[in-house]
């Protein structure tokens, strides 16, 4: 009986839209139309609801953050291995030319086969939504967290501004203070 209860949470979890197993895949779909390449999903997840605000308060008490005033609703994983490669040359980036409505590009990273794109969704003046999409060889990462993230940012960013010494170089800092 005791092992019927760890399955019965998941199924009412599942049933009540707090866990998913698909991922991002509109932004999969995004990837794979603007580089020509076919991502194969290894583990897809979603958590929202009750599920993603217990995930950030934990998070925020493990951290010693007071982030009561943001919300997060829901945040998407997916890990993928880029499996076809018709229309990608090889030692070009794979998210090169994404675009996604609604978002806008605020950072990008290349390193011979690693890469790094965040994307942010703005909504009149705050932000609801981060997208990270990392690739690294063959293996493929899409994070996608949405709610009210600009208390959440501001956080972040304090933290990081109070803790300059983590930074390995002034650049670094430069770019987190932009964000300020």
């Amino acid at each position: 009986m005791r092992a019927a209860v760890p399955t019965l949470l998941a199924l009412v979890a599942l049933s009540a839209g707090c866990i998913g197993i698909s991922g991002p895949a509109d932004l999969e779909l995004a990837v794979a139309r603007g580089s020509g390449a076919r991502l194969d999903r290894v583990v897809g997840l979603d958590v929202g609801g009750f599920l993603a605000g217990a995930a950030l308060s934990v998070a925020s008490t493990e951290a010693g953050l007071d982030l009561d005033e943001g919300r997060i609703d829901r945040v998407e994983v997916g890990v993928y291995e880029l499996s076809a490669r018709d229309g990608l040359v090889e030692g070009t980036s794979l998210f090169d030319g994404l675009t996604i409505p609604g978002w806008t590009a605020c950072v990008k990273v290349r390193d011979r086969r690693e890469e790094v794109r965040v994307f942010l969704q703005p909504k009149g003046e705050t932000l609801s939504g981060v997208a990270v999409l990392v690739r690294d060889g063959d293996e493929v990462v899409i994070v996608r967290v949405k709610g009210d993230l600009a208390p959440i940012a501001e956080q972040a960013i304090r933290f990081a501004l109070e803790h300059e010494e983590a930074f390995s170089s002034k650049d670094e800092m430069m770019s987190v203070a932009a964000w300020r």
